[in-house]
């Protein structure tokens, strides 16, 4: 699978910012294949975290400038 989130004039491929609460035009895109989409367009979002955090994978940091 694969995907971005376009929050107003920034886009984040394959990951999603935390925390997450912007009232501008957002669309998540998930491609799941060559032929399945799922596009969601708003206003804004927010990602309410549930739970304990736990270990999921290695994320590469940011280049430095």
């Amino acid at each position: 699978m694969d995907g971005e989130i376009v929050l107003g004039n920034e886009r984040h491929r394959n990951l999603i910012p935390v925390p997450l609460e912007v009232s501008k035009l957002t669309e998540l895109r998930l491609i799941f294949d060559s032929v399945h989409t799922v596009t969601v367009i708003g206003r804004g979002v927010r990602l309410e975290l549930v739970g304990a955090p736990r270990y999921v994978e290695e994320f590469p940091s940011k280049p430095a400038n």
